[in-house]
């Protein structure tokens, strides 16, 4: 398996970038604005270190992009990033049919 497909999934998998994810896939479906990082570290309740962290492994991926607006990063999630989101979305609905 290649490595670069390997690390996504390993992050993917782990409670905070899963976390991050989902709040920028719902940012997106909601037509919100794009958050910066220090937004998205208070929302998710997590050190704006741990984020860029994380979020910098989502840019290598393909996951996000960053856009440069002053001082700041906003963060947008990508079509592939999306499709991801996507299918969490349909697997967390069809579990919840289940119950």
């Amino acid at each position: 398996m290649d490595k670069n497909k390997t690390k996504t999934s390993n992050i993917l998998f782990q409670k905070i970038p899963f976390n991050i994810l989902i709040f920028l896939w719902y940012n997106q479906k909601a037509l919100q604005l794009p958050p910066n990082q220090q937004k998205i570290a208070r929302t998710i309740d997590v050190t704006v270190s741990a984020t860029t962290r994380i979020l910098n492994n989502f840019e290598k991926t393909g996951i996000i992009s960053r856009i440069k607006k002053g001082r700041q990063n906003l963060i947008i999630i990508t079509d592939n990033g999306m499709n991801i989101g996507n299918k969490i979305y349909e697997i967390s609905n069809n579990l919840m049919k289940k119950k």
